[in-house]
């Protein structure tokens, strides 16, 4: 294609200051493109140089000698390269750099010039901090051997410069205006990036033009993941008389006459699609809840039998339907549409005979429970800097198990309001619906740690931050049947996925906590 396309990158590591730690996957959702045409060529007409001297050929982060030394060449002004960079953006933009610390004393900078406005930050390249910054956010993370790749983000609509340099440990003001350092002084420097988004994207190599990395999703097959089976809520018998053990009262016919034939119902389909049914609206049931219906037939001279179970008289109610061609048991879940159920037994498309036993209905549940960690790296962008206040109450989705708007499961960061990073456990069915909010457990930043599990049910909805229980929804009535239905992993989501978990039953509160226990290793 005209854009590279990468594969999923598993096994990535994070460096934590002093050794590389396999984080799982790295996974960013958001399309990024890098706006510096010449990435890592510094020596290219398109970096405009300041007193300063760019050589080549130095141990880069990535272990090749394709990094850069910034030696200075005067006492005074600015010591560094540029780029100037029209971008217009309603999300921020983030400059990033990776620098190394050369002659001792001295610190890198990266500067914007925001709508005439100079956002920068200095970074000391010896101990590994920010040193100050304007107008911006600023962080700086290792990545090993003495590197760091440091980060300028900011709220502008409207850039129109990129530098990176060096400054002496004496830095004060913006470093474009007032960088000073001693002639022969240097750092090394690697990897440049520009970006819409207020946080940074892994590095985007560049040589000749932009480049796009393509947005990534991670689709779970519904056939790779477990359903829970429905388990009995209260064992209660629902149908009146549904083993017709002396008779079938309770039961009347559906064109046809059904008979009561030594404890089982006969029927003898005059028509096709003929049979019996319960007595109308004679079978409680509660809407929004989940329910299993079993029988046995034996096909006397009917090639096929249907059974059709119906929340209404009307051919809209039906909630569920199934015919077979064999003599056996037979089980179908539905869920209630209304206060009642109606079950209709009768012929295929055919005319003949059989024998319907043991028709039940007895109210059952699913569970299920997931749970996810690993680091994720976003900013709150429900701030007045923003175009028009931008709130956002999906800041990042970590997953979204979704067959319509109203039947989903979804656990989402949220930053709307006074919010900085809380964790919304959310689940819906067309009947019910439910949310368990955590506290604000994330502060935004790079590879924020994180661990959270979730437990849905038939009658609750709970979830566990980093070893903390939130308190359970119990008002939920239903769970939305995702069974036959793809799951988005990291819909929205920027960072690594060290473990993404899915169980067929409830682990309970306990569970839940268990699953999210802060881990005992650095």
């Amino acid at each position: 294609t005209s854009s590279p396309v990468y594969l999923p990158r598993v096994g990535h590591h994070v460096y934590n200051g002093s050794a590389w730690v396999n984080e799982g996957i790295l996974h960013e959702s958001e399309a990024r493109t890098n706006l510096v045409t010449h990435s890592n060529d510094f020596t290219n007409a398109n970096w405009t140089k300041a007193r300063s001297t760019i050589d080549t050929s130095y141990v880069s982060p990535d272990g090749s000698s394709n990094a850069s030394k910034i030696t200075s060449t005067s006492n005074a002004g600015p010591k560094g390269v540029g780029m100037y960079m029209p971008l217009s953006s309603s999300s921020g933009a983030s400059m990033t750099c990776f620098m190394k610390a050369g002659s001792s004393g001295v610190y890198g900078w990266i500067e914007s010039i925001v709508l005439n406005d100079e956002s920068y930050a200095v970074f000391d390249l010896e101990n590994g901090t920010v040193v100050n910054s304007n107008l911006c956010s600023a962080s700086i993370e290792p990545v090993g051997n003495g590197w760091f790749r440091c980060v300028v983000a900011n709220t502008g609509t409207s850039i129109s410069y990129f530098g990176v340099g060096a400054s002496d440990n004496t830095f004060t003001g913006n470093p474009w205006d007032n960088s000073r350092l001693t002639t022969g002084k240097f750092i090394y420097i690697y990897g440049a990036q520009f970006e819409q988004g207020a946080t940074p994207s892994s590095y985007i190599p560049t040589s000749v033009s932009a480049v796009t990395r393509a947005a990534e999703t991670l689709t779970v097959p519904a056939a790779n993941l477990p359903w829970s089976t429905p388990v009995e809520v209260t064992g209660t018998e629902l149908v009146p008389n549904g083993t017709f053990d002396t008779d079938i009262s309770g039961w009347e016919g559906y064109n046809d006459t059904p008979l009561w034939d030594n404890g089982r119902l006969y029927i003898t389909a005059p028509t096709a699609f003929d049979g019996a049914r319960n007595t109308l609206n004679s079978v409680p049931t509660t809407t929004g809840k989940r329910y299993k219906l079993t029988w046995d037939v034996e096909l006397g001279t009917l090639s096929s039998v249907k059974v059709d179970v119906y929340g209404s008289r009307s051919a809209s109610g039906l909630l569920n339907s199934l015919t077979v061609s064999a003599t056996g048991s037979y089980t179908m879940y539905f869920t209630a549409s209304q206060s009642a159920a109606n079950i209709y037994l009768v012929s295929g498309n055919a005319v003949g005979s059989a024998w319907f036993d043991n028709v039940s209905i007895k109210e059952v549940s699913t569970n299920m429970s997931i749970q996810m960690d690993g680091k994720m790296t976003y900013a709150d962008d429900d701030n007045s800097a923003l175009p028009n206040n931008q709130g956002t109450t999906g800041e990042a989705i970590l997953y979204l198990w979704k067959s319509a708007f109203d039947n989903h499961l979804n656990t989402t960061l949220v930053t709307r309001s006074t919010r900085t990073g809380a964790i919304w456990f959310q689940q819906r069915s067309p009947t019910s619906g439910g949310t368990v909010q955590s506290v604000e457990n994330y502060s935004p930043g790079i590879n924020v740690p994180f661990n959270v599990s979730a437990r849905h049910g038939s009658t609750f909805i709970n979830g566990a931050t980093d070893g903390t229980l939130l308190t359970a929804d119990t008002s939920i009535t239903s769970l939305p049947d995702l069974s036959t239905t793809d799951l988005n992993l990291a819909y929205d989501f920027m960072g690594t996925i060290g473990k993404f978990r899915v169980w067929d039953n409830d682990l309970t509160d306990a569970g839940i906590v268990e699953a999210t226990e802060p881990s005992t290793e650095p």
